[in-house]
């Protein structure tokens, strides 16, 4: 990515988004607004690359032509790249700070921070910085414009689609985002009340049998988690696990004996350490198991909750494989029920 900015042609604007949380659904939102306001004017196009699945960044380069937007996601490895090249987006937006992937950073947050902070590192002043309101400000040294995004400042009587109050937070920061380009208060409404979700974001699947399944599998930390039971608040049977990433996890086994009817467990290293802080769990071999058990468990009027909180590596080669045998095995399985 940090290749393809530096060969992009002049004129193009990019924007940047990372984060721990939150950075998928806010990059897939911006570029979402962007879209629709530019829609009238065939002179700027919008293009969407990054850490985004099904989308290589490289063969935009034969595509942006001056004038256009680029929105990328950007996770702690491509910013690495930013960093060798000393390169930062134009408007850098950065979500949320939250221990992640510690297990490769040797459990040095600071070592993760730094690897972040390269989206806004070599910023000059005439870019823009917006940062969620749980960022510490302090810590964002750049010579750009910092906006800090807040829940507050999305209008109460907007009617976003997608569900939650971090979901707010990466609203207010695709808000601020858009707000700096110049982007109308009207345009920025209308793709916020339009934008349908990311996959495996929180994301609602079908309503089986007066059971509402919720996909989830992009929660690989216990924050995600916990921001996924927050949202739907009760009446959750929670199927979750996979493999450990040396994150505390007793926050969210308070959550989830809180609020959470029952709970399956895939197996991994992740589950073996959630085990002992639970009060009541069921296993699964498999993942078509574990979601014909968690299904079984669930009565009319149940969330059915598939949030990992673990990474996928052990059952899975990666999460996408993980968030398509889940999807192929709902619709499958559980929707001929």
């Amino acid at each position: 990515s940090s290749l393809c900015v530096k060969l992009l042609p002049e004129g193009v604007t990019t924007i940047g988004v990372t984060g721990t949380r939150g950075k998928s659904t806010t990059t897939h939102l911006i570029a979402h607004i962007l879209g629709g306001a530019t829609s009238q004017d065939s002179c700027s196009k919008v293009f969407l690359g990054g850490n985004v699945r099904d989308m290589a960044t490289l063969p935009l380069l034969g595509k942006v032509r001056s004038g256009d937007i680029v929105v990328l996601e950007l996770d702690s490895w491509q910013l690495q790249g930013f960093g060798e090249s000393h390169i930062s987006p134009h408007i850098a937006v950065f979500t949320t700070f939250m221990d992640d992937h510690l297990n490769y950073y040797g459990g040095d947050r600071e070592k993760y921070f730094d690897d972040k902070a390269n989206i806004f590192k070599f910023q000059n002043e005439n870019d823009f910085l917006i940062f969620g309101e749980g960022l510490d400000e302090s810590r964002l040294d750049t010579k750009s414009k910092k906006l800090k995004a807040c829940v507050a400042d999305v209008p109460i009587d907007w009617k976003p689609q997608i569900i939650g109050e971090h979901n707010l937070l990466n609203i207010a920061c695709a808000v601020e985002a858009c707000r700096a380009l110049g982007i109308s208060e009207e345009a920025i409404k209308a793709g916020v009340e339009s934008f349908g979700g990311v996959e495996g974001r929180l994301q609602f699947v079908k309503e089986v049998n007066g059971v509402k399944i919720y996909n989830d599998n992009n929660a690989t930390t216990p924050e995600a988690t916990i921001a996924a039971l927050t949202s739907l608040e009760k009446n959750i049977v929670l199927l979750c696990g996979g493999a450990d990433k040396n994150i505390p996890l007793e926050t969210v086994a308070e959550k989830i004996n809180e609020v959470c009817k029952k709970v399956v467990l895939l197996k991994g290293s992740g589950s073996e350490k959630l085990k002992s802080l639970l009060k009541d769990f069921v296993e699964a071999d498999s993942l078509e198991e574990a979601v014909k058990k968690a299904y079984e468990l669930c009565a009319p009027g149940d969330n059915f909750l598939f949030s990992p909180m673990f990474a996928s590596f052990g059952m899975f080669n990666n999460e996408y494989e993980r968030n398509d045998l889940f999807l192929k095995i709902v619709y499958s399985v559980i929707c001929k029920k």
